[in-house]
């Protein structure tokens, strides 16, 4: 909550409490989306209120490696994959909502040449 255009369009709220984590799927085809519901504290030091607010969070999965052509130890990385809850038997994360904790089995991915 502490990017410019949350900013200026929330006078300056700051994060208090997640309240709900939904994962949502318009039909059985279509992607698992993430909504959060948060409680957020707006204003300025003198007159603040709190406010609840829902976001449809995308993950990130497009980063690019700025230098691919990298050798180390005589490999090039050629795919790196991040998530929590892999099920083996399929090779597939079960983690739709992409959401890392403390708790969870995370797992990276790594392939090279």
């Amino acid at each position: 909550l502490k990017s410019h255009e949350t900013s200026a369009s929330m006078g300056g709220c700051e994060f208090v409490d997640l309240i709900e984590l939904h994962l949502y799927k318009e039909s059985d085809d279509g992607e698992v989306r993430t909504i959060v519901d948060c409680e957020v504290l707006c204003g300025s030091a003198d007159e603040h209120s709190t406010m609840v607010i829902e976001l449809l969070v995308s993950p990130k999965s497009d980063i690019v490696l700025l230098n691919n052509d990298a050798i180390v130890d005589g490999y090039r990385l050629v795919d790196l994959k991040v998530g929590t809850d892999l099920e083996l038997k399929q090779e597939v994360y079960r983690n739709y909502a992409s959401v890392f904790s403390q708790y969870a089995r995370n797992v990276i991915e790594v392939s090279g040449i």
